[in-house]
């Protein structure tokens, strides 16, 4: 009986501490404070004043996120874009935002971003970016359920100490604010979930590629769950009316020269769109790719865009969706494979 009772205490004490989590926690990190780390600064709150009036979503991890720039985007196309993607965001976290999405927009377009790992990423990395999303909810009932669904139980004390260390510098931010009467939206990204950044020189001698070429084997095995969700996200889309366009983004020359098994992703990928009528693009692959976006100030390290890259990669995204809307065979934009890509360094 003794034990029973410690149990229940226990165990009630376990759920004041999530509750806890849940409903204060955000106010001080995760809704404005995970701007430093994962570039949603306020994005719940963005997301609910563009509540209407969003016809294209961007969804991806890291690469969506430096990648996918709505400003010059709209600006093309003549839409409202809204950039979901978030730093290590895994497809059960896309599925969770896209969802709540097309509930409130007028959703016409999901471009989803597939990158090397979008599948092939295991259990080990989810932490940090199931982490991240406890914010991007909004509704305390869902944050309970994102809780419950993401983290297993020796995960807890990890996640409510991760959050109130990070979070000690947010509250200070929001106290000086408060104090000044400084408002939250001076802080808004003004590019609509994209996160900037500066680029970073990634050339090398002809001999350093030579030496790094394929030594970087990519990952291909699927991990089931994420393809689960990337399904679901697939079915939810058909079901809300909504294309859905598979992209790749560009990776620096550095990537491509030292990654090996890009091809037999590609094909998974290939394959997935065939089966579900979607479109695919694999931009590494696009022929124009080096004279666009050069490693010496498009890419802010060898996987991911800077804010110059990702301005010039979205511009030619939208090139291409207007030219294929448009009736045009884009097909000849792009190399059929890898294997037809050149590459700095390959031997021969």
């Amino acid at each position: 009986m003794h034990n029973f009772r410690r149990c229940i205490i226990n165990t009630a004490i376990f759920l004041v501490l999530v509750l806890v989590l849940c409903l204060f926690v955000p106010v001080f990190y995760f809704e404005g404070g995970i701007a430093a780390n994962a570039g949603k600064n306020f994005d719940v709150k963005e997301r609910q004043s563009y509540a209407g009036s969003v016809d294209t979503i961007f969804s991806g991890a890291s690469h969506g996120l430096c990648g996918f720039r709505p400003s010059v985007y709209d600006e093309a196309m003549d839409t409202s874009s809204y950039n979901l993607s978030g730093s290590l965001l895994t497809m059960q976290g896309r599925y969770t935002l896209i969802q709540q999405e097309l509930s409130r927009n007028p959703v016409e377009t999901v471009i989803l971003e597939v990158s090397y790992n979008a599948l092939s990423r295991t259990d080990t990395t989810h932490f940090e970016g199931d982490y991240y999303m406890i914010g991007r909810i909004d509704r305390l009932s869902d944050r309970l359920k994102w809780i419950g669904s993401s983290f297993s139980y020796d995960e807890y004390f990890d996640l409510y100490a991760t959050a109130l260390k990070d979070g000690r510098p947010y509250l200070i931010h929001r106290m000086k604010g408060l104090l000044v009467g400084a408002g939250e939206q001076e802080d808004w990204n003004p590019d609509r979930g994209f996160l900037p950044s500066d680029p970073k020189d990634l050339t090398l001698s002809q001999e350093a590629y030579r030496q790094e070429y394929h030594t970087v084997p990519m990952s291909t095995e699927i991990n089931q769950e994420n393809l689960e969700y990337l399904n679901r996200i697939l079915k939810l889309c058909q079901q809300k009316g909504a294309r859905v366009i598979l992209v790749t983004l560009p990776l620096s020359q550095l990537a491509l020269n030292r990654y090996d098994n890009l091809e037999t992703v590609r094909l998974q990928y290939a394959q997935l769109a065939q089966e579900n009528g979607c479109l695919f693009w694999d931009f590494n692959l696009y022929k124009e790719r080096t004279a666009l976006l050069s490693d010496t100030d498009c890419f802010r390290d060898i996987n991911h865009m800077s804010t110059k890259g990702a301005g010039a990669f979205t511009r030619l995204l939208a090139d291409t969706l207007s030219a294929y809307d448009g009736g045009q065979d884009v097909s000849g934009w792009f190399y059929g494979s890898y294997d037809e890509l050149p590459r700095v360094g390959a031997d021969g």
